[in-house]
């Protein structure tokens, strides 16, 4: 009788003819199914390889099988490890890459152990079989060489072991299903600590030049965005009136995560093992983390070299964390209420990935990070260094476009227009009561103050950012602006800055431009955003600076204290705006009239300038009272302009006695005087 022998890497077992024959013939008979072997223990496998190899070679057998057969099922499970504990995309792909090249090389060693076996290769002297790393059947095992040396993961044998202790039992949990078939959090809470675990002990995405410049050119974007909690009346003020309940928790819980790193990441926590979470991530949901890739970031904090400074890197790095903290935590309960909801209404979420998709990506407009559509998002992280804001741009125009609403899916776009809808009722009551107590109200989608509480010389804008379009539309389709001082309409060719359509169309784009582009548009301009001559240093700091310490930082220094209690909405994302108490300063040095060029030439430049600012002092404190009486806003756009007008006038004209100044005015020659009358039509 003739042996065939084989090999299970060291272990040596005989096979006779007959009984090889009579395991091929239950493989063809469908008595042993090598796919329903799969799912069997190792005990259940030996225990029906023994009805056709016997008691002594089952085990032997087996240990080929799992050795030869599990190869594929080693891939799978490796690949499934890489993309559920590495995140970042860079280093998922890598070892991903050199997981299969370890396949290879397991099948390379396999293949060389059973040629050994058969005599066709000979050891040589104290040469022992090669050993391949095998992933044990249904448990996801590691050994220090596999993640160490074969996937270069630069670990030493102690982390290795604590990841097979992590990984104990995942499977099991992971046959444990909840509400709508979603995993437990049990074992969610264990991917997440093997999650934390790999990111800990693996190095970081190598530094490259596209990384370097967007940490530069992001860097004043977040000095501007950071000392508040904007975020929650900014990006969240749509889901409100529609999901209050949701906002609220949100709202609390940005504040601890300012000052504690701890408690951010237990906001972090919850979420990530929560059983929704896997749902989330899958259908896109943008629940962003401050320890992945920077471009993936929120838009306002993209910078992470600030917080990485000694002891002032504190403030960035809490701003960010507060931000973040807010938005997750609002997008993943807004987005687990709308999935039950969905449920509710006979929809099955959990076998309609599209629904949750499409549920995500409400969510993620809502919130002030909408899409970018078609080739724009291949090029997301250069649009967000040229724009100040690009996915909130998208936002707010996807949510007052209604053809956005028209291609949502039915139970999606129920959801969205119940939101728009809450959300303006929501702000329309708040305008009311602000009309009721005395502010005013501009109602003129014209003017710039449309749909802001006016309160003497301050504006808040309670619409985190739509205000802005609708008026935009308003002035383009209208060819129509009205000044916010005489309430004249104008037209967009016409009267001060008179831009016209595309100039008032450039300068709102202008406005959403990030720092730096908005810096070099002023460069290249020659002057600023506000017309006036552009100079570097100023405009330098302007951009290096929080926002809302600059803005309270102005209050004091033009000693208006009692506008500073407005300061404390804009804490929150609410608009507020103070004009100047000498908002309408006239500069003398930019007039080209022979009046003032006589003056100047007359009292020199240091008393022109002081004349000047006597002008501006008297002129404000005439006009504020002078735009704020009834019979003022009584008289018609063309008497408002006129009166406006004559005082200007009249305030020059005390200037000039004031300093003993009388205009000499020239004469026209005779020659002069003739040629005049040639031109002129008989």
């Amino acid at each position: 009788m003739r042996l065939l022998i084989v090999y299970n890497v060291n272990m040596k077992f005989c096979l006779t003819k007959d009984t090889i024959l009579n395991f091929k013939k239950a493989m063809k008979s469908g008595e042993i199914v090598v796919e329903e072997m799969y799912g069997m223990t190792p005990d259940e496998r030996v225990a029906l390889l023994e009805k056709y190899v016997g008691k002594e070679n089952a085990k032997q057998v087996n240990g080929l099988y799992e050795s030869k057969l599990l190869l594929k099922r080693k891939e799978e499970g490796m690949i499934t490890w890489a993309k559920t504990v590495i995140k970042d995309p860079v280093r998922r792909k890598t070892a991903i890459e050199k997981i299969l090249v370890q396949i290879k090389k397991d099948q390379e060693i396999l293949d060389y152990n059973n040629k050994v076996a058969e005599g066709e290769i000979k050891l040589k002297k104290d040469e022992t079989l090669r050993e391949t790393v095998l992933l044990g059947a249904g448990e996801l095992a590691f050994q220090s060489d596999l993640v160490n040396t074969k996937l270069g993961l630069e670990i030493n044998k102690e982390q290795a072991a604590k990841i097979v202790k992590l990984s104990e039992g995942m499977s099991e949990l992971a046959l444990q299903k909840g509400y709508l078939g979603l995993p437990t959090k049990e074992y969610m809470t264990r991917v997440k600590a093997l999650a934390d675990y790999i990111t800990e002990i693996t190095p970081s995405a190598p530094v490259n030049a596209v990384k370097i410049a967007g940490e530069i050119v992001s860097l004043p974007r977040t000095m501007m965005t950071m000392l508040d909690f904007s975020a929650s009346l900014r990006q969240g003020v749509f889901l409100v009136a529609s999901h209050p309940v949701a906002f609220t928790k949100a709202f609390f819980k940005q504040f601890a995560p300012a000052f504690s790193e701890k408690a951010y990441q237990k906001v972090i926590t919850d979420i990530q093992t929560d059983p929704y979470y896997s749902l989330a991530e899958k259908s896109g949901l943008a629940i962003t983390d401050l320890n992945s890739n920077v471009l993936k970031r929120e838009e306002a904090f993209l910078n992470s070299w600030l917080e990485k400074i000694p002891v002032l890197g504190r403030i960035p790095r809490g701003s960010a964390r507060s931000y973040t903290a807010f938005l997750d935590a609002l997008r993943f309960d807004v987005f687990k209420t709308m999935v039950r909801n969905a449920d509710q209404a006979g929809r099955d979420p959990s076998n309609d990935p599209e629904l949750v998709k499409k549920i995500s990506s409400f969510v993620n407009t809502a919130s002030g990070r909408g899409e970018l559509s078609g080739s724009l998002e291949k090029i997301a992280p250069e649009l967000t260094q040229a724009l100040f804001s690009p996915r909130l741009i998208s936002s707010r125009v996807s949510l007052l476009n209604p053809v956005y609403y028209a291609r949502l899916d039915p139970f999606v776009r129920k959801e969205a227009i119940k939101s728009l809808f809450a959300f303006a009722s929501l702000g329309l009551t708040i305008l009311g009561l602000a009309a009721l107590n005395g502010a005013e109200v501009e109602r003129d989608p014209r003017s710039t103050d449309f749909g802001k509480i006016k309160i003497g010389r301050t504006r808040i804008d309670i619409w985190g950012g739509f205000q802005q379009y609708i008026r935009l539309a308003a002035q383009l389709i209208t060819n129509e602006k009205k000044n916010t001082s005489t309430g004249e309409i104008q037209d967009l060719n016409e009267g001060y800055k008179a831009y016209g359509r595309w100039g008032t169309l450039s300068k709102f784009a202008e406005g959403k431009s990030a720092p730096v582009t908005s810096y070099l548009i002023g460069w290249l301009k020659g002057v600023n955003f506000e017309g006036d001559d552009f100079d570097p240093k100023s405009e330098a700091l302007e951009r290096s600076v929080p926002i809302m310490s600059k803005d309270i930082y102005d209050l004091v220094a033009q000693g208006d204290i009692d506008s500073l209690k407005y300061q404390g909405l804009a804490t929150f994302g609410i608009g507020v705006q103070t004009y100047d108490k000498n908002a309408h300063k006239i500069n003398w040095e930019q007039s080209d009239t022979k009046e003032l060029k006589q003056f100047k030439e007359e009292v020199g430049q240091e008393q022109f300038n002081q004349a000047n600012e006597m002008f501006n002092r008297d002129y404000n404190a005439w006009y504020q009272n002078t735009i704020n009486s009834k019979i003022y806003q009584g008289l018609s756009p063309e008497g408002k302009k006129d009166i406006i007008s004559k005082g200007k006038a009249a305030f020059k004209d005390r200037v000039f006695e004031e300093y003993d100044f009388e205009y000499e005015r020239e004469e026209a020659s005779d020659e002069e005087t003739d040629a005049k009358d040639e031109l002129l039509p008989e």
